[in-house]
């Protein structure tokens, strides 16, 4: 994925939205740490599972990161489905 937004996509900005699950804080500061010293900015939100709506969430990476070049949505629950 780190390389598809650097080398691919040439991003400058991402916002990546992740689970409050131990996995995906992994996944998370894998990816932090794979973005070091490459130049591109990320934003990172952590939200909670099981919300019906995402929006709210896009609309709070809208106004606090406006010119994201890629939006990574790392969310997924086996038990909701």
């Amino acid at each position: 994925m780190v390389d598809w937004i650097v080398n691919g996509v040439k991003a400058k900005k991402v916002a990546y939205v992740q689970t409050q699950l131990t996995t995906a804080r992994g996944a998370a500061d894998a990816v932090k740490k794979a973005l070091a010293g490459t130049g591109v900015e990320l934003k990172q939100v952590t939200v909670e599972l099981a919300q019906p709506d995402y929006a709210s969430i896009l609309s709070r990476l809208k106004t606090e990161f406006p010119n994201a070049d890629v939006a990574y949505l790392d969310i997924s629950e086996t038990a909701t489905g």
